[in-house]
């Protein structure tokens, strides 16, 4: 078990859909620059990227602080300043979007899981998560 700090933020009023053949090129640059945002702000924290996802509800990430190896006896004020760094720089981007951003400090479960063939590093935060995306 880890102490650890978990960042959920759901964005909206970002257009990632083409209208034409024209328009895909746009939509690539801008999927390729918010990504790269994310990732600035995530890592410039020292933290990981779990889950980054677009669909038709927004944007979704899920991102923690304080996972192997990058511990720190401040992880929680570096996930609030992550978080406030990750709105800035979604808005420079998207100036429309609109963004939900919890933070969720606990103990959870951090470790592979898996068969031989196909293994996966997850952090176990259900509770976490159910505490940052409430309303």
């Amino acid at each position: 078990m880890l102490n650890i700090s978990v960042i959920f933020m759901s964005v909206t009023g970002i257009d990632l859909a083409a209208v034409d053949e024209d328009d895909v090129d746009r939509v690539k640059k801008l999927g390729q620059l918010l990504m790269l945002r994310v990732q600035e702000s995530v890592y410039a924290w020292e933290g990981s990227i779990n889950k980054l996802s677009f669909d038709d509800k927004g944007l979704l990430l899920v991102a923690g602080l304080g996972l192997p190896p990058f511990f720190h006896g401040d992880d929680p004020m570096r996930a609030v300043s992550c978080a406030i760094d990750l709105l800035s720089n979604i808005v420079r981007v998207a100036p429309d979007a609109k963004a939900k951003i919890g933070v969720s400090t606990g103990r959870t479960f951090c470790g592979v899981v898996g068969s031989k063939t196909r293994r996966e590093y997850v952090k176990i935060t259900f509770f976490l998560l159910q505490t940052c995306t409430r309303k």
